[in-house]
């Protein structure tokens, strides 16, 4: 059966976005006043390859927007169930953010929510790149870096009216899962050698080094937690788009009211992954501390520092693989750093 029968089925009364669809398409959106009598489709293209959502740039007559569905499976990884009401929190997020003009500047403005389908119209930030380029041979600027830094000072300052909006508990545990167990079982589904030779011995390895998993298991349990601070929860270059204004979030559909040592962890790991250095990761503790006016205690930057080494194992031998390029030799090196990340995070003076 195909994911779109498989999706009828089960939701008969939904929309199915289709790119190859076109007059269900327009049907859909004029029913629902998203596109006017005079207002005509000239184009639909896919904006790059969707991670979790299906996604359609809508060039009309006079305007260029983004749809972005939800539906009940990872959109790069359909063998994996998400939760579609992601949609519902992600768009909870934009208008949380709304009254605070930093954050709206960084980010696309949301048109409209068809909470039914789990559909959100978008403003379209045009053509480009994500930073993915990074863990080639890219660079990622000091100037952009500090932006980013910018952006999470600000957000971890916003205060929601309605917290139960921001629980997301399913995506939380599908990230959970994905991040804290499952690359850790001897039993990874994951063909590793197929993506790098040799890489299942070295997993091996480290899912033989008890006091690591057990570690890993601690923080797992820290994730799982209700804080008080707004986060974006998947907060790493695929979510950041490259713009002649500086860089502007995406895809905060993992977010939730946690800690803020995850997205830091998160940033920090990706420039380790891209080959930047422990100096620039170290940038970002102090850009945050500058910007949120206080410097974080030593707890919290140990715990910034394993959620990074945890993140770093995960892109490693985890089902979310990266575009890098890397041989078995590097890989050896960033789970190394993994395990010394998490188990011994305040050896890292540097940062």
């Amino acid at each position: 059966m195909s994911k779109r029968s498989e999706f009828l089925a089960k939701h008969p009364d939904r929309f199915f976005m289709d790119a190859n669809n076109q007059p269900e398409l327009v049907n859909y959106l004029q029913a629902l006043g998203w596109l006017s009598k005079e207002e005509t489709i000239l184009h639909v293209e896919t904006p790059g390859d969707g991670n979790m959502n299906y996604l359609l740039r809508l060039k009309t007559s006079v305007r260029t927007v983004i749809l972005k569905q939800a539906r009940p499976w990872v959109e790069k990884y359909d063998q994996i169930e998400a939760p579609s009401d992601r949609a519902l929190v992600e768009a909870a997020f934009y208008t949380a953010v709304k009254p605070y003009p930093t954050l709206q500047e960084q980010m696309p403005e949301l048109l409209a929510v068809d909470p039914h389908a789990r559909m959100l119209m978008l403003e379209d930030l045009g053509i480009g790149r994500d930073y993915t380029s990074i863990y080639q041979d890219a660079t990622l600027a000091e100037s952009d870096l500090i932006q980013l830094v910018q952006y999470l000072s600000a957000l971890h300052k916003v205060r929601v009216s309605r917290s139960s909006q921001f629980t997301n508990r399913l995506m939380r545990t599908l990230n959970h899962l994905h991040m804290f167990v499952l690359p850790l079982q001897k039993e990874n589904v994951n063909n590793l050698d197929a993506i790098t030779p040799g890489l299942k011995k070295e997993a091996l390895r480290v899912q033989q080094q008890h006091r690591y998993v057990e570690s890993v298991q601690t923080l797992g349990d820290f994730y799982l937690q209700d804080g008080k601070i707004l986060i974006h929860g998947d907060f790493f270059p695929g979510s950041w788009l490259q713009t002649s204004r500086g860089p502007k979030i995406i895809d905060p559909e993992f977010c939730f009211l946690g800690f803020s040592e995850f997205d830091l962890g998160i940033l920090i790991a990706h420039l380790l992954l891209g080959r930047h250095t422990t100096s620039l990761a170290g940038l970002v503790m102090d850009q945050y501390a500058e910007q949120s006016g206080r410097s974080l205690p030593a707890a919290q930057k140990c715990n910034v520092l394993q959620f990074a080494g945890v993140e770093i194992m995960r892109r490693i031998i985890g089902v979310a693989q990266l575009p890098l390029i890397c041989s078995i030799e590097r890989k050896r090196v960033l789970l190394a750093q993994s395990i010394e990340l998490v188990l011994s995070p305040s050896s890292f003076k540097q940062l």
